[in-house]
């Protein structure tokens, strides 16, 4: 039976570097603004048995020299997940874009898969599982356009 839950709070960056080098991308979420349908389910997330909240209150994501193909045509997204005081490789794999402006006009799709035992969560395995499957879709916003906000 899986477990799903969401973050209440996401925020990223993509720069472009020079125009042969590609983008470099780094997001971070909230470790402590996941949501669960159950608060039970949610207080155990945010312990020290799973994210750890207090001593690590970001899940960060970064990968360098992204090409710029990689948002309209798809395929895999190297990077390092830090997750509990653990920096370790993942790779997401990116949808083929369904419009002309990926991430401006629509959204990014991307999916992945970590081992828990990596990041030092080895509790409640025969519940949980060793794998968490990540799913999850972005749009891109300008930073101008944070500024014309009031």
């Amino acid at each position: 039976m899986p477990i799903e839950g969401r973050f209440a709070h996401i925020e990223g960056r993509v720069d472009s570097g020079a125009a042969e080098a590609g983008y470099d991308v780094t997001i971070r979420i909230a470790a402590g603004s996941v949501l669960m349908r159950r608060n039970g389910y949610e207080e155990w997330a945010k312990s020290p048995e799973f994210f750890d909240v207090q001593q690590h209150p970001w899940i960060e994501f970064s990968a360098t020299d992204v090409p710029h193909s990689l948002l309209q045509d798809g395929g895999p997204l190297r990077g390092e997940l830090q997750l509990r005081g653990f920096r370790r490789p993942i790779v997401l794999t990116l949808q083929a874009a369904t419009c002309a402006t990926p991430g401006l006009g629509c959204p990014v799709q991307a999916a992945g898969q970590i081992d828990r035992s990596d990041f030092g969560m080895q509790t409640k395995r025969v519940l949980i599982g060793e794998h968490v499957r990540l799913d999850f879709e972005f749009l891109l916003k300008s930073e101008a356009s944070d500024a014309d906000q009031p």
